[in-house]
C-alpha cells in the first residue's frame, strides 16, 4: 500500500480507506455479506476471515467464511 504525503484529497483518501478495508478482510470484487443484523464477521488466528458465500435456508441465512491462516470454515447464522 501506498502512503502519501498530507494534505490528501478527500476523495484520494476515500480511496485509501476503501482499498485498505478491502485488503484486510480478503474481499474480492464485490464478494461480501449483506448482514440483517449487526455485522457478524468473524476473526481469524491473525486477520478477519475470508467471506466465501452465503446460503438461505427458510428465514436463516448461512454466511460461510475461511481462515486464511489455518484454512478453518466457520459458518455465521443470521436471522430475520
Amino acid at each position: 500500500m501506498q502512503i502519501y504525503a498530507l494534505p490528501v484529497s478527500k476523495t484520494k483518501r476515500k480511496t485509501m480507506a476503501r482499498r485498505a478495508l478491502k485488503e484486510l478482510f480478503h474481499i474480492e470484487g464485490s464478494m461480501r455479506p449483506l448482514w440483517i443484523h449487526a455485522s457478524l464477521w468473524p476473526m481469524g488466528k491473525d486477520t478477519p476471515m475470508k467471506y466465501l458465500h452465503a446460503k438461505r435456508d427458510g428465514e436463516r441465512f448461512l454466511y460461510t467464511f475461511r481462515d486464511m491462516t489455518t484454512g478453518e470454515i466457520r459458518e455465521i447464522e443470521d436471522y430475520y
